[in-house]
This record gives structure tokens, C-alpha cells and sequence, in this order.
């Protein structure tokens, strides 16, 4: 093992300082409904009813069909300044939006003795 340089630590602790997590913001509900997603940005409804759903609840979607989430959140002034990360854990794929942008997405393969994401 060697041993690293005092002023590599240093600067490694330093740079890393921006990335802890002080603060969190919880989304307690969300609204959720399922339909067909056709293509980018576009989506078809069924006229099954709107679930609200908290953490932990369960649902499902069939093998055609999409679940869409959609909550607000008011990002409080103390924020101001400070990066943030936006944390979900979906058992399966999803495409994430922000005020109707694409930030990213990521999938779930079941493998016959693990699961992963991408």
C-alpha cells in the first residue's frame, strides 16, 4: 500500500466538501396515473383514476403500460447558493423531467442472481 501525500489528502478533503449533504427536502405525495408513453414528450392517458402515492406504497404497471409521478416541490431560500441532488429509487425504468426538461433516466435489469441499474 503506499501511502498518499499529505497535501493530496488535503486537497482531496477540501474538494469533497461540496458534495456532503447538509440539508433535505422530502416529498411526501405524489400524484400518480398510468397511460402509454408514445414517443419523447408525448403521452397518451388511460381513464383509469389519479392514486395519490407516499413512500413505500405500492403499484403496478402492465407490460405496456406507464406509470407517470408528478409532485411540486418549492426549493426553500437557504437553498440559494448551495448545489442539490435530486434522489429517486424506482424498481424499474424511468425517465426523469424537471419543470418539463429531461435530466436524465435509468433502468432495471433482473438478472438471475442480481439486479442493477443504469
Amino acid at each position: 500500500m503506499k501511502t498518499v501525500k499529505p497535501s493530496v489528502l488535503k486537497n482531496q478533503i477540501r474538494q469533497i466538501k461540496d458534495y456532503i449533504i447538509t440539508d433535505e427536502i422530502d416529498i411526501p405525495e405524489w400524484d400518480s396515473y398510468t397511460g402509454i408513453h408514445t414517443r419523447p414528450g408525448e403521452i397518451i392517458l388511460d381513464d383509469k383514476p389519479h392514486e395519490i402515492m407516499k413512500v413505500g406504497s405500492r403499484w403496478y404497471a402492465g407490460y405496456d403500460d406507464t406509470r407517470f409521478f408528478d409532485s411540486s416541490v418549492t426549493v426553500p431560500d437557504e437553498f440559494d447558493g448551495k448545489k442539490f441532488y435530486l434522489f429517486l429509487n424506482f424498481g424499474g425504468e424511468s425517465i426523469v423531467r424537471v419543470n418539463g426538461n429531461f435530466i436524465g433516466g435509468q433502468r432495471m435489469e433482473v438478472k438471475e442472481y442480481y439486479n442493477f441499474r443504469s
